[in-house]
């Protein structure tokens, strides 16, 4: 439907290239980080708004298409608009471009907790080893010594 009308495919690059350059000067307001400045890389959580933005835009914008423009598509631009505007006053952070220099996993040079057996055990004179080399220290050094 929207092929058959004139121009509407030569708009949706336009459209959609202003509604990013919108959507990442409102991220920019809002005081957080993008990526190179000149690309059009915005995060992947706002995509769907501004993909209804979008929509909406070239409903909108184009004669004929009345029965697309429905009460859902036009509160969904609106919703959008909002959290975007959520985004520039910091009430809604959004994800950094660059991955957080330590990973939120448990990769902090941590063992397993259970050897399986193609690892080496070590033998029990390296597993508990005091100060002195004599014995290994007591789970209860108040407790009787072994005799």
């Amino acid at each position: 439907m929207i092929k058959n009308v004139q121009g509407a495919l030569d708009m949706i690059p336009a459209l959609l290239a202003d509604r990013i350059a919108s959507a990442r000067g409102q991220i920019l307001a809002g005081g957080y980080a993008l990526d190179a400045p000149g690309t059009s890389n915005i995060p992947d959580q706002i995509k769907p708004e501004l993909m209804d933005l979008v929509r909406w835009d070239l409903l909108t914008g184009l004669p004929g298409l009345d029965k697309l423009r429905t009460a859902a598509r036009q509160q969904a631009a609106a919703d959008a608009k909002k959290l975007l505007d959520a985004i520039s006053r910091q009430k809604i952070r959004v994800e950094s471009p660059t991955p957080p220099v330590n990973p939120p996993s448990g990769q902090w040079n941590s063992d397993n907790k259970l050897l399986i057996r193609t690892r080496p055990i070590p033998p029990p004179a390296t597993q508990f080893q005091s100060e002195d080399n004599t014995a290994p220290p007591y789970a209860n050094p108040t407790g009787p010594q072994d005799t």
